[in-house]
Formats: C-alpha cells, sequence, structure tokens
C-alpha cells in the first residue's frame, strides 16, 4: 500500500499522534458541492462524472468482523512504513485487507481466521463494526489510487453528513486496483 495518503490533509500539533483538519467540513462539503453539482436519484451525489469515484455512492449494510490488526498513527509516513510490514506479517494469499481510520488513528486490519494466532504475531484483535454505510469505489492503478483515498473519502463523508461519529471510516483493499470505501451513516438517514 506504498504511496497511499492520509485520508485529510493533517498537520501535527506537537504532540505525536495529533491532528488537525486543515478543511472546515463547511469547505469540504462546498469542494463536493462544486465537483458533483448535482444530486442523484439516491439521494446522494453522483460523483462519477466528476471523477471522484468510480461507481455511485450507497447506502450498503454490513455485518460485524472479527479482525487481526496493527494501528499507527494517521500520517503519511506511519501508514507507509505500517503496510509493508502488515503484509508481510499475515500474507496476502487469501486474505482481505481493511483499514479502519479514527480521528488520529490507522489500523491495517484482516479478518480472522481459525488457524489464527494473532498474539503470536504481535498484532491486536478488535472487531470492524457493521451498520449502515455510504459507500464507493473507486479504481486505478497503485500508487496513483492511494492518493485518490483522502479526496474521494472526503467526498463521502460530506455526502454522509452527518455521519455516524462512534464507528470509523473504512477501506476495503478489494484487488490491488479497486478500493471500497465505506464512511459510517446513522440507521435512520
Amino acid at each position: 500500500m506504498e504511496g497511499r495518503r492520509p485520508r485529510t490533509a493533517c498537520t501535527t500539533d506537537g504532540d505525536v499522534g495529533a491532528t488537525k483538519s486543515r478543511k472546515t467540513l463547511s469547505a469540504a462539503c462546498a469542494d463536493v458541492a462544486d465537483a458533483l453539482g448535482r444530486v442523484g436519484a439516491n439521494g446522494y451525489g453522483d460523483g462519477v462524472e466528476a471523477g471522484i469515484f468510480d461507481s455511485r455512492p450507497g447506502r450498503v449494510v454490513k455485518a460485524d468482523v472479527a479482525v487481526m490488526l496493527e494501528c499507527v498513527r494517521d500520517e503519511l509516513s506511519a501508514i507507509q512504513e505500517l503496510w509493508p510490514r502488515f503484509e508481510r506479517l499475515v500474507g496476502l494469499r487469501g486474505c482481505r485487507m481493511y483499514a479502519m481510520v479514527t480521528e488520529g488513528t490507522y489500523a491495517a486490519c484482516t479478518p480472522v481466521r481459525e488457524d489464527d494466532d494473532p498474539a503470536r504475531l504481535g498484532l491486536d484483535t478488535a472487531i470492524l463494526p457493521g451498520g449502515w454505510y455510504l459507500q464507493a469505489r473507486i479504481a486505478g492503478e497503485p500508487p496513483g489510487l492511494y492518493q485518490r483515498i483522502g479526496p474521494a473519502v472526503e467526498a463521502l463523508e460530506a455526502l454522509a453528513s452527518p455521519g455516524d461519529p462512534a464507528r470509523p471510516v473504512v477501506e476495503y483493499y478489494r484487488r490491488h486496483d479497486v478500493i471500497e470505501l465505506w464512511v459510517p451513516v446513522l440507521a435512520n438517514r
């Protein structure tokens, strides 16, 4: 996942792991509204014509998934170091790869299988939370694909507003050239 950019442009304020977004939500919403230009039939902006997404955003419900994971600060250099190490530990063959992003934290994760021993690998375990998400796909060849993650997540977050702050943003690496982005939304929206 080398070359992947963090989901928001961040600056540190002196504390390790502390980040501040350079854009306000209203500025991000204005950028998205300008880029999307219209609202689609599903109630969300289209984004496909604008080149932000490679699929129309849509609401989906996901099940909880037990995962093993490794966490780092949500900063580009930490993320670039994380993925090669994580992939060597768990292997790529037959593994689904996810990232969970919360304020200031980025976690690479994969579902725990019966024969896995996360403790032996030095990994933690957690639940990738299910529930309702606004989902869209982006596609392309790395590393350019990874550079699209941040702007696409910002666009989805603006469309999902208000989102569900109790759950993380999720990146699901379907293939080396396709990423599903999930932004948590409230069930009653």
